[in-house]
Order: C-alpha cells, then structure tokens, then sequence
C-alpha cells in the first residue's frame, strides 16, 4: 500500500503587514481607532505581535494614550518587554 504524505497548511500571514499594523497603531490615533474596533491580538499570526497588540487594545479600551513609551512600560510591567523582542523591537515597529 502507497503511502500517503500528509500536508499540513499554514494560516496565511504576513509579519510586515503585522508590523505595519502595529506600527500605525503606535503612531497613529485613527489607525488605532480602526485596528481597535476590527481587530483582536488572536488575529495575528506571531505571537510577539499578538502580545503587543493585546497590550495597545487594552490601553485604548481604557483610554490610555497609546504610544510606544506606554506600550513598553506596560510590557514591562506585565513580564513580556523581553518575550516580544524589548524596546528595541517596538521601535522598529514606530
């Protein structure tokens, strides 16, 4: 009997469009607005990306302002600076 490979499909994804996404959203008060009313963290694909944007949606959800010194204290502040690449990484993002 022929064997038969299984193939295992990948979700779609895009880690620039992640990180534009993110990016707007840290710049921008209408991106925010937007990616805030359409999106959730699980719709992203990597997982550094769904931790900072679960992080940006709760800070709007709380009218916090949302910019890159926010993020990163509240990353900070909840042990996940590091888990998603450190200040370094969000300002590749802005």
């Amino acid at each position: 009997m022929a064997k038969k490979s299984i193939k295992v499909k990948t979700a779609p994804n895009s880690k620039e469009s992640e990180m534009m996404v993110l990016g707007c959203s840290l710049t921008s008060t209408n991106s925010i607005n937007s990616a805030a009313d359409h999106l959730d963290d699980t719709d992203f694909y990597y997982t550094e990306h769904k931790k900072i944007f679960k992080v940006i949606k709760e800070a709007y959800k709380k009218d916090k302002p949302v910019d890159i010194h926010i993020i990163a204290e509240e990353l900070k502040r909840q042990d996940l600076l590091d888990d998603i690449g450190g200040v370094a990484y969000l300002t590749t993002l802005a």
